[in-house]
This record gives structure tokens, C-alpha cells and sequence, in this order.
């Protein structure tokens, strides 16, 4: 069998839930302010985006993860409701997300940042004794920024602990307005960013998690002592502004462009008008009230 060399870093399972009844998603570029139609086969897509020296291992297992939520999604989507996920499939789902949160553009940015910041304190002498090694961690070397991004799942049962054990999940639903996705779909939002806890994370305290699944429902993780219009219920229907201010958020957090199943970007372009710094990402101007 031939190795798909075209990879998704947001999956197809989530994108069809974004398209019309002709199988069309309209594409919103941030920079540009141009909207595109196109379909799921042509977006957030990247020739050999998980390719490391040519094998394909690491495409093969995010596409175990995709494949293990497909059906759990789709249910979500069908049902609108949470209440049918066994303990398994909340598993699946959240690893779903945290692994979303790993594979995209603007995570491998991060760490050719960091790394970047750690060569220029490297001391000239651990550059002389291991310049092989150094050479290897290059930040500009796509292969050890690819092979990072994928090494960050490491940490996933530490992280899915922490969600399952400090956070409360709730679906949010939308009857009026469409939900937007972007080209980085895990975003985040902090009311105590100028705190102690200030930052983004998906184990930071205080920290607010929204993922939309569809273009009419959200799934939200939240602190367990954030209180909700009805703590009692998972499934919250939302007024207009709340969906506005969810789809800002993947506005902001969207690294060059953002998609819905129509071709209304009305709250995208006032946003962007008012917040022009939000056409390129910067996670410190992520504070969106």
C-alpha cells in the first residue's frame, strides 16, 4: 500500500463537520482577509508535515488516535450530548485533544523558540566537546523539530490524568450561529494570565479549554470550581455572544487561518478590524475578553 504523503495536522474527522451538504468548508485567511472555498481533502494540510527523514511512523500513529475517535465524535455530533461516554471513550477523547495540541504548525514553533533560547546559552565549550550533538538539536533542523513535536506525547498520561482529575467538561451548543475551527484548534483562555499562574497550558490552573467538534457544538474543559450557567447540566446551549467569543478565541489562537461551513465571516472581520495584531499569533496577546 502506497504511504499517504499529504498529512492533516486538524483531521478530517473534524473538518467534515464543518462542511455543507455539497461537501464544502470556507477557508478565512487572517493576514490577507481573502475567504477561499475548498474541502476537506485541502485543508490544514501539509506535504510530508509528519515525515521524518522519510518514514512515515509518526502519521501512522496520529492516525491511530484519529481513527479511535472518529466514531466518538460522530456520536457526540449525532446525539449533541456527553451522557453516552463510557470511562474508555472519555480516554480516548481527551488524549484525542492532547495529541491535537502536539501536532500542529505553531506547537513545532514553540520549540524551535526554545531551542533556539537554549543554543544561545549553550557555552562554547559544550559546543566543542559535542558538536555533532548540537548540530542535531539544530532549531532550523525540520527532522528534530518534527521528531520533538511527535516526543511531546510522552507526557500524555500525566496530562490526561490531570484533566480527568481537575477539570469538568461541558458541551457547548450553539442554535443560531455557526462555531468557526482554526489551523490550531486547542485554544485557551486564562483570566488569571497576570497572575502567578499566568500562561497557557493544558495543565495551567485556571486554565479554559475549548475544542470545537462541530460547527454547532464546542466541548469545553474547564476547572471544576469555575462556575457555569448550571453546573448540573454537560450540555449548555449558548447565546450568541458567547458563541462570538469562542470563535474569537480560535481567531486569535489560529496561526495563519480559520474555517466555517458558510461563507459568513462577520464576526471574524469585525474582530480582526478592531484587533489587527491578531492577523499573525502571538500567545502573549491571547487575552481575549
Amino acid at each position: 500500500m502506497k504511504k499517504p504523503i499529504r498529512h492533516h495536522y486538524v483531521p478530517k474527522c473534524l473538518i467534515k463537520h464543518f462542511c455543507n451538504h455539497n461537501n464544502e468548508i470556507f477557508i478565512y485567511i487572517k493576514l490577507s482577509g481573502k475567504i477561499l472555498k475548498s474541502s476537506p481533502s485541502h485543508v490544514f494540510v501539509e506535504k510530508n508535515f509528519n515525515t521524518v527523514q522519510g518514514n512515515t511512523e509518526i502519521e501512522k500513529i496520529y492516525s491511530e488516535f484519529e481513527n479511535k475517535a472518529t466514531p466518538i465524535i460522530d456520536n457526540i455530533a449525532k446525539t449533541f450530548s456527553l451522557a453516552h461516554l463510557t470511562e474508555e471513550e472519555w480516554d480516548i477523547l481527551l488524549s484525542f485533544i492532547i495529541v491535537q495540541k502536539s501536532r500542529t504548525h505553531q506547537t513545532r514553533k514553540n520549540i524551535r523558540t526554545l531551542q533556539e533560547g537554549m543554543l544561545r546559552l549553550a557555552s562554547p565549550i559544550a559546543n566543542k566537546r559535542m558538536p555533532e550533538k548540537i548540530k542535531n538539536c539544530d532549531p532550523e533542523n525540520e527532522n528534530f523539530i518534527k521528531a520533538s513535536s511527535f516526543g511531546l506525547l510522552k507526557d500524555l498520561p500525566r496530562l490526561l490524568n490531570a484533566l480527568e482529575f481537575n477539570k469538568k467538561i461541558y458541551l457547548l451548543r450553539s442554535n443560531k450561529k455557526n462555531f468557526y475551527i482554526g489551523d490550531n484548534p486547542v485554544a485557551m483562555h486564562n483570566q488569571n494570565f497576570n497572575t502567578i499562574y499566568q500562561g497557557y497550558g493544558l495543565a495551567v490552573p485556571n486554565i479554559e479549554i475549548y475544542m470545537p467538534l462541530t460547527n454547532k457544538i464546542t466541548l469545553a474543559i474547564l476547572d471544576k470550581h469555575i462556575s457555569c450557567t448550571n453546573p448540573n447540566l454537560s450540555t449548555i446551549i449558548l447565546p450568541d455572544y458567547n458563541v462570538d467569543f469562542l470563535n474569537r478565541l480560535q481567531i486569535g489562537w489560529a496561526e495563519t487561518s480559520f474555517a466555517s461551513k458558510t461563507n459568513d465571516f462577520t464576526t471574524a472581520i469585525e474582530f480582526l478590524s478592531e484587533h489587527p495584531d491578531m492577523k499573525t499569533f502571538q500567545e502573549g496577546n491571547m487575552r481575549i475578553d
